[in-house]
Formats: C-alpha cells, structure tokens, sequence
C-alpha cells in the first residue's frame, strides 16, 4: 500500500528534525509503557496509546505531536514497506482525530507566559525602564523594538535589511525584506515590500540601528541578550500578568496595527478582500488567512494615535496573494481545510 502525502508543504530541515525528535520520544515511551505491560507492540497499539494522550495535551501540543508522528510513521514505512498498511490505517486514525482539551482548561506552561500583544502604553513603559538601566542592550533593546513595531519584521529578517532600506520616488522611506517562511510554502515569495509615505526622524534612526546591529556576527547572541532583559523588565514593570511580550510581540502588535487600518466593520466584499491582500502582503503572508487567524486587533475605539505610521504594500506583492477565505455578509470564514499543516 503507498502512503499519500496529502500534499504537505515543504518542511525546512529544522522542522523535519524536531519532528524525528519527538517522534522517537513518543514512540520509545508508549513502547516502552506497552512492553512493561506485557503487551504486544504493534502500529495499532503505538497510536491507542498517543491517542490516549490527547487529554494532557493543548490544542496547539496535540497537532504538534500530532504531526511529529505521522512525519515518523511516514519515516518508518519507507524504511519497513511491510508495515505499509498499518502505518497507513494508523495515519488515517491519527488525522481525524481532534484535540480534547481547549488552551484554558490547563495549567500555565512557559509558552503560555507568551504575550502576543505590545500595546503601545506598555511598550512606552518598558523602553523607558530599560533606558534606565545600566545595561549595555538596554539602547539596542529599544532600537529593536521601536523598529519591528514600526516594520513588523522577525527577528531573523533584519540582517536582509542592510542594502533595501532607502528613500525612493514618491515614498519617504522603502523596505524590501526576505521572507523567512517562504521556504515552508508560507511566505510571499522570496521577499516582501513596505513603503511609508512620511517618517520621523527618530523612527528612521531606529531602523538604521536595528540593521547595524543585525550585520554584526554578534546578532544571536544579542537578541538573546535583549530577550533575557525585556523578560526582566516586564517581571518588574507587571508582576501580576500571567503573560508578558517577548520580542516576537512586536511584529504581532504591528500586524495587528495594520489590521486596524485596512479591516474596518461595514466593508463590502472587495473592500475586505483588498484590505486582507494587503495586510498579507506587508507581512509576508502567502495567503490572506494566517494573518486573520493568528494576529490580534488593536482595541477600537479606545486606542490613542500610534507613534508608528501605517505602510503600504507593492501592488505587485499584494496581486500575489492567495484568497483563501470566503464571505458572508460581515463574518470572515475560512475554507474548510482538508489536511493538517506543520
């Protein structure tokens, strides 16, 4: 029997690694559980007993371990063709089965401390504090910040920055950045395009850092650096959240801005459509869905004027977005997907 891919997208090699990782966890554990009960070890039994996992597991965990085992099932027919089959029935048993447990009905883990959101009051706090530190990231620290929240880039895209950030006809200020997902069928192509129209001084200073800092060989160990004390600031600056924003927050926060100007209630049809085009488009996103799904919007109507201007896309960038969701009336639905994504 041949086990279909199901047209999965392209995993980098770091995924498929941390796939096989877990996959061997999993599967030497139930094993080992299995034969201390004097059972036989079979496909069938190994997926009873991750199935019965399910209840220890968030939503997000399960598809993980989910998708990590069916790499490995994958792995292992290829290697033993006379498991085909059962590896096959276990892989369908495996993706039509659903979490159990919601992210709220657990206990806090590390991930969960996780804050997407950087509202700006608490943004502004934090780089106050942290200017007023002795810390040599302390200035670093808020030139990254102030430059994602204003770009919305990943940590790991600004070294891509250094030659494209340049005033050109018609904008103040243009930034071409590489994708990083585009290697997992994610990311818009190869590289992405934001345009401001007008930017401050301060903020254009901030960016010219945040590139310096990025062609430095010492850029790892800097963002680790930076991370370690915006942990520490906000421990300090809000010791009663359950959640604090890492560096990461920043681009969500910057979505989640552009988000604000381009979705409105009321829109018609097209007018959602382009505005979803074009939020995709400056995050780098393939489709129009990940951005709607997984990035939060600022608190209308109680939001004060934010310190970082809205850009705009390359219409060529925003034609090559795919629409993936459908409409009715004023409610955003996504199509109904038919496999399950790493």
């Amino acid at each position: 029997m041949v086990i279909h891919f199901h047209d999965e997208p392209t995993r980098t090699p770091d995924t498929e690694a941390g796939y096989l990782k877990r996959f061997k966890q999993l599967f030497n554990s139930i094993k080992k559980s299995t034969l201390e009960g004097d059972r036989k070890f079979t496909v069938a039994v190994f997926v009873d007993g991750l199935l019965e996992k399910r209840g220890s597991y968030r939503a997000n965990s399960w598809r993980y371990n989910r998708n990590a085992t069916i790499f490995g099932l994958q792995q292992k027919a290829m290697q033993e063709p006379g498991l085909s089959e059962q590896i096959a029935r276990g892989i369908e048993r495996l993706r039509t089965a659903p979490a159990l447990r919601h992210d709220d009905d657990l206990p806090a883990r590390t991930s969960s401390s996780k804050q997407n959101r950087f509202f700006e009051e608490d943004f502004e706090r934090v780089c106050h504090l942290a200017l007023s530190r002795r810390s040599s990231y302390a200035e670093p620290l808020t030139h990254f910040l102030h430059a994602t929240m204003l770009t919305g880039c990943r940590p790991c895209e600004w070294p891509s920055a250094a030659l494209t950030w340049r005033p050109i006809p018609g904008y103040e200020w243009e930034l071409k950045v590489q994708n990083a997902k585009n290697s997992n069928g994610r990311g818009l192509g190869d590289f992405r395009i934001l345009r401001w129209s007008q930017l401050s001084r301060d903020l254009v200073e901030h960016v010219n850092e945040c590139i310096a800092m990025a062609e430095s060989s010492n850029y790892p160990r800097m963002l680790a650096t930076m991370g370690t004390l915006l942990a520490d600031l906000t421990d300090q600056l809000f010791p009663n959240r359950d959640e604090h924003p890492t560096l990461y927050s920043a681009r969500h926060e910057a979505i989640a801005r552009w988000k604000s100007k381009y979705l409105w209630p009321g829109q018609t049809a097209d007018e959602r459509i382009a505005g979803l085009a074009m939020v995709a488009a400056l995050a780098g996103h393939a489709s129009d869905e990940t951005a709607t799904i997984h990035y939060g919007r600022p608190r209308r109507g109680r939001d004060r004027i934010s310190a970082f201007p809205i850009p705009s896309a390359d219409p060529e960038r925003i034609a090559m977005v795919r629409q993936v969701f459908r409409f009715n009336q004023e409610v955003l639905r996504p199509d109904k997907k038919t496999q399950d994504f790493a």
